[in-house]
């Protein structure tokens, strides 16, 4: 409701039917990072908090009221939290988590889902373009996770120039975690692999596999329990190919790919809604 609404209106508009404080109509109730603060109550006191659209935010307490419409694609975190625990660096300008992450998972999901069994590509299907296939179809680990950021609404990276697509991604990403620091690692995000077999490790491979974050989950100190990844990996041929779900970390251990994570990579540049 705007400052010059009607009774009817509002009632419109808050169909629980609410007790409004009719003396702060005329007042300047956008105070906080652009939102409306209701000054009226519910079937309980529901007073102070200012209308996101999706959600009602309480200011006092610094979380929603009501849970996130799309907590379901981010199982890491409460439902109630607010710019994923991080006000200083996000914004959440309608209650919602990131719209663009959770496509470019839900696009990961349908990757693994419709993997046919064998669907990383050959050499022979790389020098035919035969990479970058939807869902079902030949990709290999750059294409379906390039793929997952223009389902994200985001560019394709593939002309960025880079001498693989792994580089491509992370050119137009802002790298934000690796596996000695996920403070900042959600799902969604782009993480990159070193797929050296043996140990040590080659470091001219830690840009040489890319997936996507797909579960978090994290002890009350904030230490990550759980991190799968969704990648199209494997040897072609092998009946055991393509986009699969791997635990990089389980029950707080780092497992084969956890110990290659090189780095993570926040590739969506719209503010959160």
């Amino acid at each position: 409701m705007n400052q010059s609404g009607t009774i009817e209106q509002a009632t419109d508009y808050y169909p629980y039917g609410l007790a409004f404080n009719y003396n702060n109509l005329d007042k300047n109730r956008y105070l906080y990072n652009g939102k409306e603060l209701q000054n009226q109550t519910l079937a309980t006191t529901f007073f102070g908090v200012y209308d996101y659209g999706f959600r009602f935010y309480d200011p006092q307490i610094g979380r929603f009221t009501t849970i996130d419409p799309l907590t379901e694609k981010n199982h890491s975190q409460s439902g109630f939290v607010y710019a994923a625990n991080n006000p200083i660096k996000y914004i959440d300008f309608m209650g919602l988590d990131s719209a663009q992450r959770a496509q470019a998972v839900q696009k990961a999901d349908e990757y693994v889902n419709k993997n046919p069994g064998d669907s990383y590509p050959t050499s022979h299907d790389k020098s035919d373009g035969k990479f970058r296939g939807k869902p079902g179809e030949k990709v290999d680990c750059s294409g379906m996770v390039d793929n997952c950021v223009v389902e994200g609404d985001e560019p394709s990276s593939k002309n960025n120039g880079q001498d693989n697509g792994v580089k491509n991604i992370v050119a137009q990403s802002d790298k934000v975690g690796d596996k000695d620091n996920m403070t900042e690692a959600i799902e969604g995000n782009a993480v990159t692999l070193n797929n050296t077999r043996a140990e040590p490790l080659d470091p001219k491979k830690d840009l040489s596999h890319i997936g996507i974050i797909t579960q978090i989950e994290r002890d009350d100190n904030g230490n990550v329990t759980t991190l799968r990844i969704a990648h199209s990996s494997g040897t072609a041929g092998s009946g055991k190919s393509g986009p699969r779900y791997d635990y990089a970390i389980k029950d707080g251990k780092s497992l084969y790919w956890g110990k290659r994570i090189t780095g993570v990579y926040k590739w969506d540049k719209k503010p959160d809604k």
